[in-house]
């Protein structure tokens, strides 16, 4: 009798877990350390979201743009600190944000030098540019001389640390003439600091032949006597200040490009005078929509309707076309949302005019979907889920200060989420139809086998009695 009543509590347990499964997600990793934690909200978590107890399609309403969010949990999954008993099960904040990638840029960044041991002889003046500490072992590609002149010609030559010449150029002004004006000299190659700057008026022919070149360049050719050049050239330089180019290696994150969910099921028909396409969303965050045309050669109007607890109401509006005649061959399919949204069942209202109904492919039309990630903080030794909680009218309200940190993380630690058998076929990745079997049928095989078994374990108990 024990044992009978023990297979009977451990059927039901089983059972139970499994309908409880049906909607938490567990995240795969490991952490050894406190950090910032990052998984995907995979397609298959909004299709679960989108689905009652029976399976049946929810009535969310189409305007809230977080209807997944409003029941979405992050739940901690810790040992009993007793070391035996229930683990415990606790809320804890979280963050949904786009996913973000990583892209390496090169960009330079100019930092002020300091400007030392200034000599002075006639018309020339010889000074040391010092870098900041900070930059310490920095390579540097330019200079840059700040000085409130105008009308100057100055030849600066530059040489490195070991007195070796590595650059040399005109700095110069033509604001009497034209607005010209140069105070930037780049190196052949990178260097290393300090530098010894020498900065001159022009003195050989071959100088300034190529000064009065440079000034009838903008001017109206009226400039030609020497004199006018020696009033420029001839007078004391200043220098206020001097900046260098150092070039770095920066890490910036963008949002991930949306991706094309897996066909969903789709009804075409016909509505005065229109082709409809019909489709499920599953209140996934969606960008745009791409038809597939069969026919070809055609331009036609398409609006998109959304389902709200009003019935349909218009969101969005584009032109598709494709065109394949001799000599001219393109194909326009998208129709791109003002925002993403998160659409229950979707309407593509395509007016044909006087012309005839367009053919689609099977499926007609694919969402693309915008990736976003769910953020948390993660301890060693705990285990997370994310759980959806059906009864909740609202999204969760939890600190701030945590919520704000974990926003601030912009490259966050990343797991898996193990969608299971919930919402199978929405996932993003291309699984093999095997696998995509086990997704979508294995809850259903694993709840009827339970069931049989709690079923023959009362039929025996009964039997006995």
């Amino acid at each position: 009798m024990k044992r009978n009543n023990s297979l009977l509590l451990a059927a039901a347990a089983l059972a139970a877990g499994t309908a409880f499964a049906a909607d938490a997600f567990p995240c795969r990793g490991e952490t050894a350390e406190e950090c910032v934690v990052a998984v995907p909200l995979d397609p298959a978590v909004y299709s679960r979201a989108s689905r009652g107890n029976g399976g049946a399609a929810r009535e969310i309403d189409a305007s809230a743009a977080n209807a997944l969010e409003r029941m979405l949990r992050v739940v901690r999954i810790s040992p009993n600190a007793a070391g035996s008993g229930p683990e415990k099960r606790e809320s804890i904040p979280y963050s949904v944000r786009p996913a973000l990638r990583r892209k390496t840029e090169t960009r330079n960044s100019w930092e002020r030098f300091l400007v030392a041991d200034a000599k002075v002889s006639g018309d020339s003046l010889t000074c040391r540019v010092d870098p900041p500490a900070s930059t310490n072992g920095a390579v540097w590609t330019a200079l840059e001389i700040a000085t409130p002149l105008r009308n100057f010609e100055q030849i600066v030559t530059v040489k490195d640390k070991s007195g070796r010449e590595i650059a040399r150029g005109t700095l110069y002004d033509y604001a009497r003439f034209a607005s010209v004006r140069n105070t930037t000299i780049k190196f052949p190659a990178a260097a290393e600091a300090p530098f010894e700057l020498s900065f001159a008026s022009p003195e050989t022919e071959a100088e300034a032949a190529e000064f009065e070149r440079t000034l009838s360049k903008g001017t109206d050719g009226s400039l030609s006597t020497k004199e006018e050049r020696k009033s420029i050239v001839r007078r004391a330089f200043r220098i206020d200040g001097v900046s260098a180019a150092v070039t770095r290696q920066e890490s910036v994150f963008e949002p991930e490009e949306a991706v094309a969910a897996p066909g969903r099921p789709m009804r075409v028909f016909e509505d005065g005078g229109d082709t409809v396409i019909e489709g499920d969303a599953a209140f996934m965050p969606v960008e745009w929509i791409d038809l597939d045309a069969v026919s070809e050669n055609f331009s036609r109007n398409v609006s998109v309707e959304f389902q709200d607890a009003a019935g349909w109401r218009r969101g969005a509006s584009g032109r598709i076309s494709s065109v394949d005649l001799p000599g001219e061959k393109r194909r326009s399919l998208r129709v791109g949302l003002h925002a993403p949204r998160n659409p229950g069942l979707v309407r593509l209202r395509i007016a044909n005019d006087d012309n005839p109904p367009l053919e689609f492919a099977n499926p007609p039309a694919v969402f693309g979907v915008a990736r976003r990630d769910v953020l948390f903080i993660a301890k060693p030794g705990c285990r997370y889920e994310l759980e959806l909680d059906r009864a909740s009218k609202a999204p969760p309200k939890y600190d701030d200060t945590i919520r704000s940190y974990i926003d601030r993380v912009r490259d966050p630690v990343r797991w898996e989420l193990d969608v299971g058998g919930a919402g199978a076929g929405d996932s993003l990745a291309g699984d093999s139809p095997a696998i995509n079997f086990v997704r979508s049928k294995g809850l259903a095989i694993a709840s009827a086998v339970v069931f049989a078994a709690l079923l023959v374990a009362c039929i025996r108990l009964l039997g006995k009695k």
